[in-house]
């Protein structure tokens, strides 16, 4: 990961001079000579757009933070080229964010181009004359995003654990034989505060919950209920061709992905209905690749938020599977239903909270208030599934639990149990039998905090009075702020989905593909936050993230090492709260604790220095693949 050239590089990109990419055509209307220079102070969505998307460039003169030196003063307009032969094919004017003030989130000031007017498929380039810069190369096409969808989607397969990647369902670079089946791990877990034989589990299977190799029930549910919607709402785009071992089984393989992570769910479930909170190694000496890793691995005992979170997950995936595996459904159906039974003939222990002392890793705990609007969650789904009174009086009777009706003022963020509840309440706005009044107050509620004066994350409000100079407006970037940006377009695409009332649609759907774009490279860091996705279009991707099996100087290291990390991972993206002391960006003189929030990024693994800005989570790319899928057809 020694990369000696890095601030060199860095420097030529972000400089007036930018790339070296200058070329000549004399094909233009005016038979004038084009010559251009890429720039990245033009950024766009380096995959590209569908005809019909909202389509805003982002054209920066940054003023603080470690690019600041990198001054661009753009021309009054913007040109839409070809890319095979320079044509003109569209003008349109540039206006100042702002009337010419820096944006406080990202240190730039900025100008917008819309050339949402233009719309016909092709691979184009933005152009400014005045300065003869252009930004990347980007497709117009339907299928835009079609392979990006499955590369996102297939790193849930590099995620597994005890599972054999073997070729042709990985590339040779990334095969590996099944990870933490050995003694004393995930086919033999025990107890974490008793390690006798007595106590092993088989606890094989499920996904890495992130890039490390521990699996959390907590973090579990939020991503199975992000992947079943991005199922349920858009089914006709989910293809049983995604290149993995149960491809051609009739089945979409994203439902097969998804009941990779059921299986170990219900091996977590004890008899009784309860479940158990967690599986973790015992320390992080763990070597690459990850069946390499021999660290013994422990579980903890059962709890009332794993059991919670479980019975969620398992009666919304029984709805889903219904339709394609009618007698796992069933096994699904029987799961939740016990969990359910057993928190409700444990209240107790709802207020106790999960000992971590014995463990070194996350503690995966929800708080009190978290439980129980998770348990509002989870009687949703069971009423979905089964239609039974008792879930929907449930529901009616605890509905202020859920953290858009638990104070006075509400509010809508797009993170953690506030995002998961958002969903599950659009979601029974649908349901046959719901209580009609709690339906309406949910539409009304939902309309408002859109627009509400009372909270800063009303995402409406803030996209209408352009807060925010590259529209995809957060309240704070912390730690898995791109997990923030995606869930942020799920928030306000809901209404579209669900019908939650008199919202414009167009303008909820064109804010919904923003945050989209932010993440595919309209950002300060012109950065597509997705790793090595060079040959799937963009010019601009993450090279480097912090994973054990992608370790600092391992031959997965950066995609300039032997092999590099496979294509599609969402790293956590920018972080105004990391203080590592003496931490540099790229250009080795910039400290990352002292940029501007939105620049408060660096691709990197340096592994205790990193995760809180680069590492993956489930959590992150579930939140990504659900937005992303409301842009294929």
């Amino acid at each position: 990961m020694k990369k000696l050239l890095i601030s060199i590089v860095m420097l030529l990109t972000l400089g007036c001079s930018g790339s070296d990419n200058s070329s000549g055509s004399d094909n233009s209307p005016d038979n004038e000579k084009i010559r251009k220079t890429v720039t990245q102070h033009i950024k766009i969505d380096q995959f590209g757009y569908q005809p019909d998307q909202t389509k805003i460039a982002i054209i920066t003169d940054p003023k603080i933070g470690f690019n600041a030196t990198s001054t661009y003063s753009p021309g009054n307009s913007l040109e839409v080229r070809k890319a095979s032969d320079d044509t003109l094919v569209y003008t349109g004017k540039v206006t100042a964010f702002n009337n010419g003030l820096t944006d406080t989130d990202s240190g730039d000031k900025i100008w917008h181009f819309d050339f949402s007017q233009f719309s016909s498929p092709g691979e184009y380039y933005l152009y400014d004359k005045a300065q003869e810069k252009a930004s990347y190369t980007f497709r117009i096409s339907n299928d835009v995003y079609a392979s990006v969808l499955k590369q996102a989607v297939r790193t849930f397969y590099y995620q597994r654990a005890g599972f054999t990647k073997a070729y042709p369902f990985v590339d040779n670079q990334w095969t590996d034989s099944a990870s933490h089946l050995g003694l004393e791990q995930d086919s033999d877990a025990r107890l974490i505060s008793n390690t006798d034989i007595s106590t092993s589990k088989d606890l094989r299977g499920g996904w890495y919950d992130a890039g490390d190799f521990n699996k959390y029930v907590n973090f579990a549910d939020g991503a199975l209920h992000n992947l079943l919607f991005a199922y349920s709402e858009n089914p006709a785009i989910w293809g049983d061709d995604y290149n993995i071992a149960e491809s051609g089984n009739g089945i979409p393989d994203l439902l097969d992905e998804v009941k990779y992570e059921l299986d170990w769910l219900l091996r977590m479930q004890n008899a009784n209905g309860s479940v158990l909170h967690k599986i973790a190694s015992v320390s992080w000496d763990a070597t690459p690749p990850p069946s390499s890793d021999s660290v013994k691995r422990r579980y903890g005992p059962e709890s009332a938020s794993a059991t919670i979170s479980a019975a969620g997950a398992f009666a919304h995936a029984a709805i889903i599977f219904k339709e394609n595996n009618p007698t796992y459904a069933t096994t699904l159906e029987n799961a939740a239903i016990s969990a359910w039974n057993w928190v409700s003939n444990n209240e107790s222990t709802l207020s106790d909270a999960f000992d971590n002392s014995l463990f070194v890793n996350a503690d995966s705990e929800d708080s009190l208030s978290d439980k129980k609007a998770n348990r509002v969650n989870a009687a949703i789904y069971l009423f979905a599934l089964t239609g039974e009174t008792a879930y929907k009086n449930y529901i009616s009777t605890n509905y202020k639990d859920i953290p858009m009706f638990s104070d006075a003022g509400g509010y809508l963020d797009p993170d953690g149990i506030i995002e998961e509840s958002q969903n599950a309440v659009s979601y029974y706005t649908t349901l046959t039998g719901a209580d009609s009044n709690l339906v309406s107050l949910i539409k009304d509620k939902y309309l408002e905090l859109l627009e509400s004066p009372y909270n800063d994350f009303a995402p409406l409000r803030q996209f209408k009075t352009k807060k925010d100079g590259y529209l995809s407006y957060i309240d704070t970037y912390y730690w898995g702020s791109n997990r923030v940006k995606a869930q942020a377009g799920n928030s306000v695409y809901n209404p579209v989905t669900y019908h939650l009332g008199s919202a414009d649609n167009t303008e909820l759907k064109a804010l919904a593909g923003i945050y989209l774009n932010y993440l595919h490279g309209l950002n300060p860091m012109s950065m597509t936050y997705l790793s090595n996705m060079s040959q799937y279009g963009a010019e601009n991707s993450v090279d480097e993230f912090y994973h054990m099996w992608f370790a600092d100087g391992s031959d997965w290291d950066n995609v300039n090492s032997s092999y590099g990390p496979p294509p599609g991972f969402i790293v956590g993206g920018a972080n105004e709260n990391y203080n590592q002391t003496g931490v540099y960006m790229d250009d080795g003189f910039s400290l990352i604790s002292e940029q501007p929030a939105a620049k408060s990024y660096r691709s990197w693994n340096g592994d205790e220095l990193s995760y809180e800005i680069t590492e993956n989570s489930i959590t992150y790319q579930s939140a990504y693949i659900r937005l992303l899928s409301k842009f294929v057809k």
